[in-house]
């Protein structure tokens, strides 16, 4: 059993909560409703790992104002194996890497989907690409 913590954050203060298993999940969830999630914005930031991805998809669904984001060190990492994967070359998976690492820390997706958009005749991976 992997053991799990959480943050929650509201206006008034925070909260951490760690457990292990569905008793945690059911914890969290519970937690997440009674901080406001069903009227304010929930945000997951988080490492992607499977768990947390699934509770995001699963348990919290029916929530109006949710969102998921990619803590930056994971984000990073992804970025850099996928490039690795679609490119020709160092030099090629250095600049797309540049550019989608500029346009994603200044939080312009767009952008960033974008120049990958832009880079498809290139990629030797398109569905890595994808």
């Amino acid at each position: 059993m992997e053991l799990r913590t959480a943050r929650v954050a509201t206006a008034q203060g925070y909260r951490y909560l760690s457990g292990t298993g569905e008793t945690f999940l059911r914890q969290l969830y519970l937690l997440i409703l009674l901080c406001g999630g069903m009227t304010a914005l929930v945000t997951l930031l988080a490492d992607g790992a499977r768990w947390i991805r699934a509770f995001f998809n699963q348990q919290l669904a029916h929530l109006p104002f949710k969102e998921f984001i990619l803590d930056w060190y994971h984000l990073r990492k992804k970025c850099y194996q996928l490039t690795s994967m679609i490119c020709r070359g160092r030099k090629a998976k250095a600049r797309l890497l540049g550019s989608l690492l500029l346009s994603l820390w200044r939080g312009d997706v767009d952008a960033a989907l974008a120049r990958l958009e832009s880079y498809r005749p290139e990629a030797k991976n398109e569905a890595k690409l994808d």
